[in-house]
């Protein structure tokens, strides 16, 4: 169990690092801005001590980073906007056929209007 959570921490780490990295910041930069030397920062980032909350919340505002995106991998993210999407069409096939049903009775009950009028 341990194992799955230490890919997952260091998946995420990767993701902050690219990030940095693609946003041309350096470690001594984001270490000194958020307070903390560049080894300290270089620690936190290579997964060598555990990231406080807040120190995580502070490099993610930092770096301009969704903690979502940082935990969901871009399989998780084409699955769970499938998934939405599966969800979307259904309910609008339910709506439709509740449409045909709604149209079926309408013009049912004209009918009956009708043979009721030229009846009497």
């Amino acid at each position: 169990m341990e194992d799955k959570y230490e890919k997952k921490i260091q998946e995420i780490l990767q993701k902050i690092r690219d990030k940095r990295k693609s946003l041309k910041i350096t470690q001594e930069k984001i270490g000194i801005d958020l307070g903390m030397t560049q080894s300290s920062y270089k620690e936190l980032e290579n997964g060598k001590t555990q990231i406080k909350l807040i120190s995580f919340l502070k490099i993610c505002e930092y770096l301009n980073i969704n903690m979502r995106d940082l935990y969901f991998s871009e399989k998780d993210k084409l699955f769970l906007i499938n998934q939405s999407i599966e969800k979307l069409i259904n309910t609008q096939k339910e709506s439709s056929l509740k449409r045909n049903e709604n149209f079926e009775l309408i013009m049912e009950m004209l009918k009956l209007i009708k043979e009721n009028v030229e009846s009497n």
